[in-house]
């Protein structure tokens, strides 16, 4: 029988996500497939799992094999398979719809291709870090013809090959090679001119590692010196003209440094990178790499880093009238007068001679001022978040904003259907959204009773018991979310010790302390967690207690150091161009200026539904935060949903809109909140995946149904101006205030 597809799995000690992979691939709607699985010597249970899923699906091919590694379990899973098409799949990937592979063929088959490329979900150590190839394949619609493939030259788990183009070029997998496999495969077929088609769609999720151990860090980079002269050995990358094989140089530079860029300071790191460096050198010459900017970058950071291992090698330091100079971690200590100092004499010239004979001591001079010039450009961005200028790493800040049940969360899932929206908070779902798997109070830290913008009170006053008892309930707070982890990591613990102290006066070591009635309830609190990582355990035990007195700020100055501190949160978030926080602000009091002062310019969108749908929508939900009586529900709803849609400012960074009329008129406010935002509707890729009005349509009007019609008729008489009367209806206070 014809086979379609050849999926090609290797297979080695991956039990534990091994099901999943096999579970993505026999509940495709595409049927007519071969699952080949290549067990390379599992020591685990992974062959006893193909052996069992053999027997349940005849689709299923298990051969084993001694352990040789990846590139040998393809190549053999290759030489058995029958399908018109090949898909090789790792074996802790799995694909991410069941409609995957039925994509995927009827694209190759409908344009003729040789080779299919689509987006994938990356996870890293199980946590979702983004859409992996999302944003090439964007630039590759938006100008295809300027488009340069070989950008998209990288894993093979995303892309599927035509056989007979493969076998007509003899393309198999280096088996003398570990590291870069799939990107020397995906290059060597791509210069052989195929034929593509890129489907503008997310297919497969993708799991990637973190590398922590300096072994691997320094041998991931020899390894990839061996693969880079492998591939130059090809015949078809010999016979490329010369502009081609600089843009793969520039692939294969952009991996080195990034490599080195993140890796420890030692000396093999840095001999091995400027091996590659030399090695392109001898080939090339340097007149021609210098057109490529990744290798200009290289050689300021190969420079950079040399000067940081020496200055770690000959670090010296001034003790009385002595000379400390540690050289390899070992002390030596040496008198000097200041006419005399002939240790160092005898450093300079080690460091000019000695060590990597490349450079020369007035080379090293030179270098010594470039440091200085690249260090604040070498450090993330968040290390360097100027005070005015708020969100410089995406382009806008988007908060959308509800009092519970009102359908702020149909704006959030619309938001997120967009490829350069990233949403935080609300959801827990790896669906591919770009929602973290974070509580929706995630910016309490923030807004929160006792949080960033609620000190600001203390700062009328002049009480130094409040002074510290204010700051000891903001780290209480800031301590829960570290807890937490996610965005909340050691960075924002840094930041967060950094804020108190650029607000405090003070601090004084203590025994006792001020805390009285409330340090009782606070240790007896904290030490609850003493088993988990509490940073501020040390600070609160009698032995190591503080005193906090704050500074005397006004309330602009404070709101310019915390604008600081909020700024630089945000920045340590890796998003998209767009970054969406659901429930930012409260609707009880929108304070925009207020909320300008700490956040600096973002969007806001309130979102207002009938108050008899938010009532039972609230009991049938069990909700213990709202009340379930009408006379206290008006007066809630009076609180909670009313003030921001009466006292809004005519402000053009708020948007107000109903949820009713969102789904009722689905185009034409999506129209407004994507002018609104500044969001294209070509980027909105996922259309109707997570907000769908069709399915919504069934929350309007749910009030009807209420066994108790006379609490419905109390809030339809006392909240008469918010109540929806249907698709016409039209409120004075739905407004999208523009300048």
């Amino acid at each position: 029988m014809h086979t379609d597809i050849s999926i090609i799995i290797p297979v080695y000690n991956t039990e534990k996500y091994l099901r999943e992979c096999l579970e993505s691939v026999i509940n495709q709607t595409f049927k007519n497939i071969e699952i080949i699985c290549i067990d390379d010597g599992s020591t685990d249970e992974s062959l006893k799992i193909l052996n069992e899923y053999q027997q349940k699906d005849s689709r299923i091919i298990v051969k084993s094999q001694k352990n040789q590694k990846i590139s040998a379990a393809r190549n053999n899973g290759y030489k058995i398979a029958t399908g018109k098409y090949v898909y090789f799949l790792d074996s802790d990937d799995y694909l991410y719809r069941e409609t995957a592979l039925e994509t995927i063929y009827n694209s190759l088959e409908a344009n003729q291709a040789d080779i299919a490329v689509w987006g994938i979900i990356a996870l890293e150590d199980g946590e979702f870090i983004g859409h992996h190839t999302m944003p090439k394949i964007r630039a590759y619609f938006n100008a295809p013809k300027e488009f340069n493939m070989i950008s998209l030259c990288s894993s093979t788990t995303y892309r599927m090959f035509r056989k007979d183009f493969l076998d007509a070029h003899n393309i198999t997998f280096g088996e003398q090679i570990r590291f870069a496999e799939d990107t020397i495969y995906s290059l060597e077929c791509h210069l052989y001119n195929p034929k593509y088609v890129v489907i503008n769609d997310t297919l497969h999720v993708y799991r990637k590692y973190h590398a922590s151990s300096t072994a691997n860090k320094q041998n991931r980079m020899r390894r990839l010196l061996n693969s880079i002269k492998y591939f130059e050995s090809k015949e078809v990358y010999q016979k490329q003209p010369l502009e081609v094989k600089l843009r793969i140089v520039e692939l294969w530079l952009g991996t080195a440094e990034y490599f080195y860029r993140v890796s420890d300071k030692t000396l093999s790191e840095h001999k091995a990178f400027t091996e590659i460096l030399k090695f392109y050198e001898n080939i090339y010459g340097k007149r021609e790499l210098k057109k490529v900017d990744i290798y200009n970058k290289a050689i300021l950071l190969a420079k950079k880093r040399y000067i940081t291992i020496l200055q770690k090698i000959f670090s010296s330091v001034n003790q009385d009238n002595h000379k400390v100079i540690s050289i390899l971690g070992v002390k030596l200590k040496f008198k000097y007068s200041k006419k005399q100092r002939p240790i160092e004499t005898i450093g300079k010239f080690i460091k000019s001679y000695f060590l990597f004979p490349w450079y020369t001591y007035k080379t090293y001079k030179k270098i010594d001022k470039v440091t200085s010039e690249i260090k604040e450009s070498s450090k993330p961005e968040y290390y360097s978040v100027p005070n005015t200028n708020i969100l410089s790493s995406y382009g806008q800040l988007v908060c959308t904003t509800g009092f519970g049940h009102s359908g702020s969360g149909a704006v959030l899932d619309y938001l997120s259907e967009f490829s350069n929206v990233t949403t935080l908070g609300y959801h827990d779902t790896n669906d591919g959204s770009g929602y973290t798997k974070q509580n929706s109070d995630e910016l309490d830290i923030f807004r929160a009773a006792g949080s960033v913008m609620d000190m600001e009170r203390i700062f009328n006053t002049s009480n130094y018991f409040l002074d510290d008892l204010t700051i000891k309930h903001f780290l209480t707070v800031a301590e829960y979310f570290y807890r937490q982890g996610g965005i909340f990591n050691d960075y924002f613990w840094e930041l967060t010790k950094k804020f108190v102290d650029n607000i405090t006066d003070l601090k004084v070591k203590t025994d006792n302390g001020f805390e009285g009635l409330y340090f009782y309830q606070f240790f007896s609190a904290i030490t609850k967690y003493a088993n988990l990582r509490s940073p501020l355990l040390r600070d609160i035990l009698p032995q190591d207690r503080y005193i906090y007195y704050l500074k005397n700020l006004s309330i602009s100055e404070y709101r310019k150091i915390a604008k600081e501190y909020i700024t630089g949160v945000l920045h340590s978030i890796e998003s998209n161009e767009f970054l969406v926080w659901d429930q930012m602000f409260t609707t009880s009091k929108l304070e925009s200026e207020k909320n300008i002062d700490y956040f600096g310019d973002f969007k806001q969108i309130c979102v207002y539904r009938d108050p008899r749908d938010v009532y039972v929508t609230g009991i049938n939900l069990k909700a213990s935060w709202m009340p379930h009586n009408p006379i206290d529900f008006v007066k809630w709803f009076y609180h909670r949903g009313c003030p921001a849609y009466l006292e809004a400012p005519k402000h053009p960074n708020i948007m107000i809109i109903r949820f009713e009329d969102f789904v009722l008129n689905y185009e034409e406010i999506s129209r407004q909140i994507n002018e609104f935002v500044g969001l294209n509707e070509k980027e909105h890729m996922h259309k109707l995946e997570y907000f769908n009005p069709d399915i919504s349509i069934n929350n309007i009007g749910i009030y009807k149904t209420y066994e108790k019609q006379n609490e419905i008729k109390y809030i339809e008489e006392k909240l008469s101006d918010y109540c929806f009367y249907g698709e016409k209806h039209k409120s004075n206070i739905v407004k999208v205030y523009t300048t």
